[in-house]
């Protein structure tokens, strides 16, 4: 029994600790799963701040389905957009076939000129999910690692953790937020090479946490985090923006693959 002590807790040890051994494999079946997110319950955050300011970026709460009965994705959430002390929010409705939008006690109908805005929070019917933009190997520098993530909503997760590779993903992240026609998330344009280089080499820290669910590895929660050093001389004009500035991206999923319907509004 003594010799058993010991052995149990080294079993403990192991199962607890970060490893590197699977944690490229486990990327690999995120990133390949991204496809069999088709509905759920949706919370993404962007924010950027600078030392001794209040955040400005975007929200995004409500549920969400890509598998709808017209070109729409189902959607019946609230996006807030916030700057420093000023936020407002926009109640969007999509049953699939139709938009609305509420505006105080009234829903308007979305002419269609305007439903290219939505391509940002879904995509239409039978086709490819918006999710499988998230192209997270490509984004991660030096070794992940793998752990136990705890639970996401009710699901046991393992977490991936990594470097971030700022230069690679911070045009997804524009990318993101232009969708959403947020620009107070970022001061800048698409990045050049040569732009996303000097990127890189500003950053102070970056990081990036990717939780999936223990038994199916369907992401659940993307986490990054990256803070860029101030008066860095490395950056342009362009992208003084940036300097001293702290970003952050969430997206969690819960409610996986639930069915999601929103009816069309009566008023």
């Amino acid at each position: 029994m003594k010799r058993l002590v010991p052995l149990i807790l080294i079993a403990c040890f192991a199962c607890a600790t970060p490893s590197t051994h699977n944690a490229a494999s486990e990327l690999h079946d995120v990133a390949g799963n991204l496809g069999k997110i088709r509905s759920g319950s949706l919370h993404v955050v962007m924010q950027t701040a600078a030392a001794g300011e209040q955040p400005a970026g975007f929200g995004v709460d409500g549920t969400f389905s890509f598998d709808s009965p017209g070109t729409l994705p189902v959607l019946d959430v609230n996006v807030k957009r916030f700057d420093r002390n000023k936020s407002d929010t926009t109640h969007i409705l999509s049953t699939g076939t139709n938009a609305f939008i509420e505006q105080g006690k009234r829903i308007v109908p979305v002419p269609p000129s305007q439903l290219d805005s939505l391509t940002g929070l879904g995509g239409t019917s039978g086709g490819t999910s918006p999710l499988e933009r998230i192209d997270v190997g490509s984004w991660i520098s030096g070794t992940p690692s793998v752990g136990p993530g705890g639970l996401v909503g009710t699901v046991d997760t393992d977490k991936v953790s990594a470097k971030l590779d700022v230069g690679a993903v911070l045009n997804g992240l524009v990318s993101i937020a232009n969708d959403f026609g947020v620009t107070a998330a970022s001061g800048v344009t698409q990045l050049s090479a040569a732009e996303r280089e000097r990127v890189r080499r500003s950053v102070k820290t970056a990081t990036l946490g990717v939780w999936s669910g223990r038994k199916d590895k369907i992401m659940r929660r993307l986490a990054i985090d990256v803070t860029f050093a101030s008066q860095n001389a490395q950056l342009t004009q362009k992208l003084k923006a940036l300097s001293g500035i702290t970003l952050h991206f969430e997206a969690r999923i819960t409610d996986l693959n639930r069915k999601v319907t929103v009816p069309r509004p009566s008023s």
